[in-house]
Order: structure tokens, then C-alpha cells, then sequence
């Protein structure tokens, strides 16, 4: 009984969290309702028109792909809210300790929180799937959803607190404050097991569109998974973006100015990037040596996925103060919705670039000093 006190405390908390923030998080709720209504409007037709060329056994296998996508992100930010609960010092579970509440009425609370939170999202992330993806039968819904819980409870033991031991190394070695900046969160994000799962899906990503580019698959397959690789990419550093500003007073202290910080990002994005673009330039210089495979495809299309790959982390440095740096979820909906329109631009037209150049030019003067004051 005492477990459920805490539950239902831990909900009124949740509760009052929201209601004390309501008018701010309507509006972001109504303007992401409005813009996602905006694009879907805009690429229905455009989508449509470029997927009836792809045939039913590939459409088939893109919706099954997208699917354990989304059911593998739904898995690892539960056990990220499980773990969060288990060793966070400000979590309920930590509260429940100091007022003298016994292991085991806090073990039960953990586990009654951890099943709402588990059945509440798989719910939604089926429901989505169901209706507008895939439509797995029973057996592979099992099959998938016991696999799911195991890596739920996989994640859940493994130990990510950032208090393990970290590798030194010299940082005196670096000739700048950008570089080693730029070193620094390079380690980071090498210690960022959500870091690494993006960079793992932005691999995937690439790795599959060289595979539909050099297979003579329709070039719109490759087009997209290039945007989700640089997307990836730009979700990496939104990640890093909060991390940094929680100790951001630490940087002002030791003189980094506002242009060092956005130059730093901008060789992180460049240095990610070119680590992933690696791969694409490969399977690029393949398939325009080889002239069959260009049957049907226009080399200047195809000298287009570097470029749509480069679209959202370019817009990224651009983004990072223009509504809440400190809430990532809100700046890879940006960088979506943004990097869709222009890459979208860009596919029909070269001239697109020129977006992309007025958006660098908005971003530069809108942030102009908001480092200094956020």
C-alpha cells in the first residue's frame, strides 16, 4: 500500500510539473501539431508519387525496418526512465530512502512505476505501428515484444553512470581552446551510450543506402536514409548541446566566447559527418564508374546525397539557441522538420543550397549573444 502512496506521489509531482509549465508546453504542443500538419501536407503527394515506383516486397521491408526502429528507441528511452529512477539522487526511489521507507516497499514502488511507464509507451508505439506502418501478425508481436523486454532489462542492469573511470589523456598536447573543446566532446560523446546509439543508426542508415544506391534501387530509398543519417548526427549533437550547458558557467569562466562554442560544434558536426559520409563517397564513386548502373539515373541526382546527408547536422549550430537548448527533444524536432523542407528543396532543385545559406545567415544573427545569457 505504502508503494502505491508513492506512485501516486510521484504522478501528482509529474502532474504539477506540467501545470505549472502548461502555457509554454501547449504552445510548443500546438505549434509542433501545426508544423508536422504543414509538412505532411506538403511531402503527402510528393512521397506518395516516389514510393508507388518502389516495388511491394521493398515497401514491405521498409515498414518492417521502420518499425523495430521505432520499437527499439521506445525500449531503450524506458530503460532510460527505469534507470534514471534506480541511481538518479533526485529520484523518488532516493526520496523514499532518506524518510525511512523499507527496501522492500521501495523495490515495489520501482516495480509498479516501471511496468505503467513500459505498458503506457509500448501501447502508443503499437498503436502507431498498427495504424500506420506495419501490421505484424500475433507471433511476430510476441516475438518482437519479449525480445524488447529482454533488452529492456539488459539495459536496465548495465551500469552507464558517468562515475566510471575515465581514460585521460593530455589535453595540453591540443594547440587551441577550440580543439580541445572539440577533444573534450569527442570523449563525450564516446561515453554516451545514447550518443553511440545514434551514431550506430546514422552507420546503419548510410551503410543501407550505399547498399540500395549501388543495387539499383529506386534513388529516392537512398535519399532518404541519407537524411536519417545526417539526422542521426544532428541528434548526436542536440545530446551533447544539453550535456554542455549544464556546466556552460564553467566555459565562460575559463574565456570561451560565443564564436568559439559555435566553432566547436561545427567541427564536431564536421569530423561526424565525414566519419559517416565515408562510406556514401565509396559507394558514389562506384556506381558513377560503373556505367550500368547509371541506367536510368542521373549522375548530377546522385551527386545530391552528400549534400542531403549534410543537411541537418549543417543546420544544427543554427538551432541550438533559438527556443530551449536544454530540452533535446524539442531541437531534433526542429532539425527534422527544418532538414526535411530543405532536403525535400534540394532534391527537386540545386538551387535549394541557397536555402540553406539564408537559413546559416538567420541562425548566426538571431543567436547573436544568447550564450551569454542562457
Amino acid at each position: 500500500m505504502r508503494s502505491i502512496l508513492l506512485l501516486v506521489l510521484n504522478l501528482k509531482s509529474f502532474i504539477h510539473k506540467i501545470r505549472y509549465d502548461l502555457v509554454n508546453e501547449c504552445v510548443v504542443g500546438i505549434c509542433s501539431l501545426v508544423l508536422f500538419s504543414t509538412f505532411f501536407y506538403i511531402f503527402n503527394d510528393f512521397l506518395n508519387d516516389k514510393v508507388a515506383s518502389i516495388s511491394s516486397s521493398m515497401k514491405e521491408g521498409l515498414s518492417k525496418t521502420s518499425s523495430l526502429i521505432l520499437v527499439a528507441l521506445l525500449s531503450y528511452f524506458i530503460s532510460s526512465f527505469i534507470k534514471k529512477e534506480r541511481i538518479d539522487n533526485s529520484s523518488f526511489t532516493r526520496f523514499s530512502f532518506f524518510i525511512g521507507e523499507s527496501p522492500t516497499i521501495r523495490r515495489m514502488y520501482r516495480y509498479l512505476r516501471a511496468s505503467i511507464i513500459t505498458v503506457v509507451l509500448f501501447s502508443i508505439g503499437w498503436w502507431i505501428i498498427y495504424k500506420y506502418i506495419h501490421r505484424f501478425s500475433f507471433s511476430s508481436f510476441l516475438i518482437i515484444q519479449v525480445l524488447s523486454l529482454i533488452f529492456i532489462y539488459i539495459l536496465t542492469l548495465l551500469n552507464f553512470s558517468s562515475s566510471k573511470k575515465i581514460r585521460n589523456f593530455d589535453y595540453t598536447r591540443c594547440h587551441s581552446l577550440v580543439s580541445t573543446m572539440v577533444r573534450f566532446r569527442l570523449n563525450s560523446i564516446r561515453r554516451s551510450h545514447l550518443s553511440l546509439f545514434f551514431l550506430v543508426l546514422s552507420f546503419i542508415s548510410i551503410l543501407n543506402s550505399c547498399y540500395f544506391l549501388i543495387s539499383k534501387a529506386p534513388l529516392i530509398l537512398s535519399m532518404l536514409l541519407c537524411f536519417l543519417a545526417g539526422f542521426f548526427i544532428a541528434s548526436i549533437t542536440s545530446c551533447q548541446t544539453k550535456q554542455d550547458l549544464e556546466s556552460i558557467w564553467i566555459d565562460r569562466l575559463v574565456g570561451v566566447s560565443e564564436k568559439d562554442f559555435f566553432k566547436t560544434y561545427r567541427y564536431l558536426i564536421l569530423i561526424l559527418s565525414g566519419i559517416v559520409a565515408i562510406p556514401l563517397l565509396i559507394a558514389l564513386s562506384i556506381t558513377i564508374l560503373n556505367t550500368s548502373a547509371l541506367t536510368g539515373i542521373s549522375t548530377v541526382d546522385i551527386l545530391k546525397l552528400p549534400f542531403i546527408l549534410l543537411v541537418c547536422p549543417y543546420l544544427m549550430p543554427n538551432l541550438i539557441f533559438q527556443i530551449d537548448p536544454k530540452r533535446p527533444i524539442i531541437q531534433i524536432l526542429i532539425v527534422f522538420m527544418i532538414g526535411l523542407f530543405v532536403a525535400t528543396a534540394l532534391w527537386a532543385s540545386w538551387l535549394a543550397l541557397l536555402l540553406v545559406f539564408i537559413i546559416n545567415y538567420y541562425g548566426r544573427t538571431t543567436q547573436e549573444k544568447r550564450f551569454y545569457r542562457v
